[in-house]
């Protein structure tokens, strides 16, 4: 007698593992899909701002570079004489204007 509730019980079981299991396999490929546009948009973005002709710099709230495009990473190599890396390398103080940068790279 004690069998059928037993079994009972394991079904239960397992249909509430199945039902959860569906569920985040849901989740999950809704979250890749989700990657693929950030990809894709972020792939996007990069294409656009390394076609422009202008420099483009984003700095968060700390003043640290955040994003720089290839003419904006040329712009600094220019104004630090050219030998001056960024990867790896002391970046400086980027909050100033593109004019203080310019100043500090004429000869005096």
């Amino acid at each position: 007698m004690l069998i059928p509730f037993i079994m009972l019980a394991i079904f239960g079981t397992v249909a509430i593992v199945e039902r959860d299991t569906v569920e985040q396999q849901k989740q999950l490929r809704a979250a890749k899909v989700e990657l693929q546009e950030s990809r894709r948009s972020s792939s996007l973005l990069s294409a656009v701002l390394d076609t422009v002709d202008v420099g483009v710099l984003a700095l968060d709230r700390h003043g640290e570079i955040i994003l720089m495009n290839n003419r904006q990473v040329l712009n600094h190599e220019h104004a630090a004489g050219g030998d001056h890396q960024l990867c790896g390398g002391d970046t400086g103080d980027f909050r100033s204007g593109p004019e203080d940068a310019a100043a500090t790279a004429r000869p005096s």
